[in-house]
């Protein structure tokens, strides 16, 4: 396997797990994505941490969701 594949297979993962999680959120909030689309659609808020991998970003702008709609949050730190 080469890395180009190994890396498109990483990306799909990543892709494939967002817009899993879109379809839940905004079938949560009374939205269908199938058929009614993204335009007026709820917001969908995206958190992360620090250094979330650049996959995430390509997804979001693939979704549909956009790279804005990202909360970055600190690390725990733990005591000790």
């Amino acid at each position: 396997m080469t890395a180009a594949r190994i890396h498109d297979r990483l990306s799909d993962g990543a892709h494939d797990c967002l817009a899993a999680a879109r379809h839940q959120v905004l079938g949560e909030a009374g939205w269908d994505v199938e058929p009614d689309g993204l335009q007026g659609a709820p917001t969908v808020r995206v958190i992360v941490g620090e250094k979330p991998h650049y996959t995430i970003d390509q997804g979001l702008r693939l979704l549909g969701l956009g790279a804005g709609t990202v909360s970055v949050v600190p690390p725990i730190r733990r005591a000790g």
